[in-house]
């Protein structure tokens, strides 16, 4: 049986849980894959690790915002219900159609990536039966099923509970930072790996660097998105709302201090000619050459634990973000109709598991395509909250916190110009494909709420 809302959902989320889903969300398999693959290419080690800084700071500055608008505010929606009443419901709906966008490209960026690191490790696994190219990149029907069944067991996980997919959460969480704990402790012990290290993953210091630097800075929201899905999820508290601040600001922290060893692990890779295997992923490479077998099973367990984390946390999220939107008429009322029998948004979550499925038909050639619309997505999220805590924080006559929000409007302006503006020189703006996903989603959130105004 279902009801529509104002049923509220269930309260049983605790702060490990929470925390847990957050940090799940912000380390998934760009942390282990983009560092060796592309970052260090680009700025080194010193770039990569110097933009990962800023870029961390800058997360705690908007965090700052988050935190103040959430003691405020404490429902679901996060910066939906932020826009939404401080700017009136147009810039609530473009806050949060944008914002969807963000939480739901990850999920089949870590479904695909599934398929993509099972095959490349294990060489010639999954490999086989029937393919499609896109893009210049095999989609083989047999990983795309494991990416399918992936995301529908924790679509049903997701909708049979919250308390088991927290639990489930922290579980893999605990995986994830105990294996990449225990492979930087073996380079700690090793220093000398650094020595003998493959020369492209560390450039000398040049313009080329300073790019580098850029690009990732450019798509550092897409790293830290997580920390804000906390706000989403606020309805379901089992603790006071006011520690969210503290949760928020630990899992960036954490998270930044797992970005900054992956880094490290992946330039002190070998060099490296074969494209199956570890040798195709700087960072595993690394943890064999470093612990033998014991580090590369360590390391492939962790990514794993993170693809499983990146689904379910962004599955989550999503899925609290769109309810929010259908019990406040902005989307179809079909969106705000929960579980009765487990208080889920179970319509929300299928929608977005649906979405996914058909995101993962492109295989890895959507990486890129993901990983911007998630960085401009999350960017405007920022945007409005701080914007807003700027205007609350007015009324309330808070100098510091409106000095936070005009901070973070400004930071957010500056990353959109990074992924918007093309600049010479520079390779971080958003490529056509981009373009042609994000018309796509436009034109769908469009025909969504034409539907909701005539419900």
């Amino acid at each position: 049986m279902e009801a529509n809302a104002p049923v509220t959902l269930s309260k049983s989320l605790s702060p490990i849980h929470v925390c847990a889903l957050a940090l799940g969300c912000i380390i998934g398999w760009t942390a282990f894959h983009e560092p060796g693959n592309s970052y260090l290419l680009g700025a080194g080690p010193a770039g990569t690790l110097l933009a990962i800084g800023t870029a961390a700071l800058a997360m705690l500055l908007f965090c700052v915002n988050y935190g103040f608008m959430v003691t405020n505010y404490p429902v679901a929606g996060g910066e939906f219900a932020y826009a939404h009443r401080t700017f009136g419901e147009r810039h609530g709906f473009v806050c949060a159609w944008l914002l969807s966008l963000a939480y739901l490209s990850p999920i089949p960026l870590n479904a695909t990536a599934i398929g993509y690191f099972s095959r490349s490790i294990f060489h010639n696994t999954l490999m086989t039966g029937p393919y499609w190219n896109i893009a210049g990149y095999n989609v083989y029907l047999s990983a795309l099923v494991v990416s399918i069944l992936a995301l529908a067991i924790v679509a049903t996980l997701c909708v049979h509970g919250v308390r088991d997919t927290g639990v489930l959460q922290t579980i893999l969480v605990l995986a994830l930072v105990g294996g990449v704990a225990i492979v930087t402790t073996g380079l700690a012990v090793q220093p000398s790996a650094w020595a003998e290290a493959d020369p492209a993953l560390h450039p000398k210091p040049c313009m080329r660097t300073f790019a580098g630097f850029l690009a990732v800075l450019a798509v550092s929201p897409c790293l830290f998105i997580g920390f804000d899905t906390v706000p989403q999820s606020v309805e379901e508290f089992a603790f006071p709302y006011r520690r969210a601040w503290g949760i928020m600001a630990a899992s960036i922290l954490v998270g930044s201090a797992i970005y900054a060893a992956l880094v490290l692990i992946a330039a002190a890779a070998p060099a490296g000619s074969a494209d199956r295997g570890a040798e195709a992923f700087p960072a595993f490479h690394a943890a064999y050459r470093l612990l033998g077998g014991t580090g590369l099973a360590l390391l492939f367990y962790a990514a794993i634990a993170a693809m499983l984390t990146g689904i379910l946390g962004f599955l989550m999220a999503e899925s609290r973000l769109l309810w929010s939107m259908g019990r406040t008429g902005t989307l179809p009322p079909w969106f705000a109709r929960i579980s009765q029998a487990h208080r889920t948004p179970r319509n929300a979550i299928l929608f977005a598991a649906g979405v996914a499925g058909v995101a993962a038909l492109f295989g890895r050639s959507a990486l890129g395509w993901f990983v911007d619309l998630c960085s401009l997505g999350a960017t405007v999220g920022y945007g409005y909250t701080s914007a807003a805590t700027f205007c609350l924080a007015r009324r309330k006559g808070d100098r510091a916190i409106q000095a936070s929000g005009a901070a973070g409007v400004v930071l957010s302006l500056l990353f959109a110009a990074l992924l918007i503006v093309p600049i010479p020189g520079l390779d971080c703006s958003m490529k056509r494909n981009t373009w042609i996903c994000l018309a796509v989603w436009t034109f769908l959130g469009l025909l969504l709420r034409l539907v909701a105004k005539r419900a």
